[in-house]
């Protein structure tokens, strides 16, 4: 949910926190990580109001920024306080730095796009399911991963000039990033969110985002289901069972390091979650970044001490990562050439005719979440709120550069 999430209590959050938040932005974590001098230091809380109605059908959320909890100043700041531009200037800068180099960068490009192709051609041979499937959501994976890894993320590169951490710091957050990186399916993420069902309901991360899993995770299931008829064929098939181990091997899919049961509801929601983090999720984190990456919005990884604008060098880098980000490959719902990837002549006429049929129904749905999502940021528009960033229609399969 990228950072947001109910309001703690004054005694949760060990501070002050201004009267009516139900909302929070929560970044304090990364005050920990030093700054190069001249810069202001990172960690802030945001604190937000909501309220709800019904436009034409729709149900709309429209927040109202209270304060902002400065780690760096140890002081909730609001409003109508001195100091309150630069705060909410450097509270941006965590925000683009978040979202930018934990979320993007290494949670969605470099743990989850490049561990399922890691993932996918170690243990899948050419012509199996689970590799069709998914092998359209980690096309041109390698070179991107690669590029990221080698060239932005080294230490004293273009990376690590964008944003204020120290050398060491740098190192450390990167460390931290991918160590603490946890996931759990969408909808439990959201149910467990800790605000009430009229404004969950209300949310767009709930309200669009859910449909569009839920879509993805029944054509997982769909598609799984013609090769698999019971659980039994599924646990006998020893390179899905090693794909699913080599997954949850990894801290960041199965902290206990002990891979739950596999199961074909399991495995097709871990499937959603490869699938939807590098498609909606990516266009998400993208588009908002592409959207707030510019001189009259002022989001920016870094502010100087004091500043209530960013600098010029940090707008350019900052639009750099955006644009780069933004560069994508070929749109979910372009349907030339989809039936030859998830197809293969071994699987024989019938399965092939199934896996045809599947596809076509999550072309579909897809479409349907589209038009949906499109009458509900209308009716959003109209009550005054702001559009939401997902859109199926533009929303390419991988996060191939």
């Amino acid at each position: 949910s990228w950072a947001l999430s109910a309001a703690r209590s004054q005694v949760e959050a060990g501070h002050s926190v201004p009267f009516g938040a139900l909302l929070e932005v929560n970044l304090e974590y990364m005050h920990r990580y030093a700054v190069r001098s001249g810069f202001s230091a990172y960690g802030h809380t945001c604190y937000l109001s909501a309220t709800t109605s019904t436009t034409h059908g729709t149900s709309v959320a429209r927040a109202t920024l209270l304060g902002i909890w400065s780690c760096e100043e140890n002081r909730l700041v609001l409003p109508d306080e001195a100091g309150w531009r630069h705060v909410k200037t450097a509270f941006r800068a965590s925000v683009a730095t978040h979202l930018t180099l934990r979320e993007r960068a290494i949670s969605t490009h470099l743990l989850v796009a490049n561990g399922m192709q890691l993932a996918a051609r170690d243990c899948l041979s050419a012509d199996h399911p689970v590799r069709r499937l998914l092998a359209p959501h980690y096309f041109g994976i390698a070179s991107a991963s690669s590029f990221l890894a080698l060239l932005l993320l080294a230490p004293g590169g273009i990376a690590r000039n964008t944003f204020a951490f120290t050398e060491s710091s740098w190192r450390e957050y990167l460390k931290d990033a991918v160590s603490s990186y946890s996931w759990s399916p969408l909808p439990d993420r959201m149910s467990n969110f800790g605000v009430s069902e009229d404004l969950l309901r209300a949310l767009p991360i709930a309200q669009d985002n859910v449909k569009v899993w839920r879509a993805m995770e029944h054509f997982a299931l769909e598609f799984l289901n013609v090769f698999y008829e019971d659980e039994q064929q599924l646990t006998v098939d020893n390179e899905v069972s090693a794909f699913w181990a080599n997954l949850h091997a990894h801290d960041a899919f199965s902290p206990t390091r002990a891979p739950p049961p596999l199961r074909r509801a399991a495995l097709a929601s871990l499937l959603t979650h490869l699938i939807w983090s590098v498609t909606a999720g990516h266009q998400i984190l993208s588009t908002a970044l592409t959207l707030l990456a510019s001189p009259l919005r002022g989001l920016s990884t870094k502010v100087a001490s004091a500043a209530i604008v960013p600098d010029v060098e940090t707008i350019a880098q900052q639009l750099f990562w955006s644009c780069l980000g933004s560069q994508g490959g070929r749109f979910m719902l372009a349907r030339s050439g989809d039936l030859g990837t998830y197809q293969a002549d071994a699987w024989g006429h019938a399965r092939c005719d199934q896996v045809r049929k599947a596809v076509e129904r999550f072309h579909a749905a897809i479409e349907t979440c589209a038009t949906s999502i499109e009458d509900a940021n209308d009716a959003r528009e109209r009550a005054g709120a702001h559009r939401a960033s997902l859109n199926p229609r533009s929303m390419t399969v991988s996060v191939s550069l």
